[in-house]
């Protein structure tokens, strides 16, 4: 009887988390439409609610974060969006199988190009290398590893460094043809 009381409550809690995650990834929907202020008090809600449901170790959460770092830079807290994404690729790394590869990757194309903008160049190259590292693993829809060559040659055109903005310039032009994206 104990074994099936403890089975009935496990089916409750996973269908309560499964309805939870649903309602959380339609908040998304409804937050990202709004201006930018009431998206970043809005996502910061819904952080919290997942925190409450225990629901931070997944493609959910991190997604979240991810959306909720983008309001942020948007309503010009840089410092902030570049600190709440460091937190869902530090989640994604605890929890790889919560997170999807490419999803990590994108993670860290937008945090490199954060501290681009902040001008904080080092870990932009670093964080651009690892989405493209990442990116070129799997399928990426969102082509990653094109945008973090064009971003690194950029960077490196930037610094005068034209031997790799070169080399990164043809790889992202290369990625780019392989994925018919002519734009």
């Amino acid at each position: 009887a104990i074994i099936v009381l403890i089975l009935l409550l496990l089916s409750y809690q996973s269908k309560s988390q499964t309805s939870f995650t649903q309602e959380v990834w339609d908040s998304f929907h409804k937050l990202i439409s709004l201006p930018n202020k009431e998206q970043v008090e809005g996502f910061r809600a819904l952080k919290n609610k997942c925190i409450q449901q225990n629901l931070i170790q997944d493609s959910t959460y991190t997604n979240l974060l991810f959306l909720y770092a983008g309001a942020q830079f948007a309503a010009h807290k840089s410092k902030e969006a570049i600190s709440t994404l460091e937190e869902a690729i530090e989640i994604s790394t605890k929890h790889p199988k919560g997170t999807p590869t490419p999803y990590v990757s994108k993670y860290h194309f937008y945090l490199g190009y954060y501290q681009t903008q902040v001008g904080m160049f080092d870990l932009a190259i670093k964080h651009y290398n690892k989405a493209y590292n990442l990116g070129i693993t799997q399928y990426n829809k969102w082509q990653i590893p094109s945008l973090a060559c064009q971003a690194l040659s950029n960077l490196y055109y930037d610094i005068q460094d034209y031997e790799r903005g070169y080399h990164y310039a043809s790889l992202g032009y290369k990625i780019a043809l392989q994925a018919n994206d002519y734009v």
